[in-house]
C-alpha cells in the first residue's frame, strides 16, 4: 500500500509540473502573438505614412 501512495504522489507531481509547463508555453505563445501583431500594425502605419508623404509630394 505504501508503494501505491508513492506512485500516486509521483504521478501528482508530474501532472502539476506538466500543467505549469503548459501554462508557461501558452503564456509565451500569447506574448509572441501580441508582439507579432503589434509589429505588423507598426509596419502598416509606417507604410501608410510613407504613402501619404509620397502623395503629398507629387501633388
Amino acid at each position: 500500500m505504501d508503494n501505491y501512495n508513492v506512485e500516486q504522489e509521483l504521478r501528482i507531481r508530474r501532472l502539476k509540473r506538466l500543467r505549469i509547463e503548459l501554462m508557461l508555453s501558452l503564456g509565451v505563445f500569447v506574448v509572441l502573438s501580441v508582439l507579432i501583431v503589434l509589429f505588423g500594425l507598426q509596419l502598416q502605419s509606417q507604410a501608410r505614412d510613407q504613402r501619404a508623404q509620397a502623395v503629398s509630394f507629387y501633388q
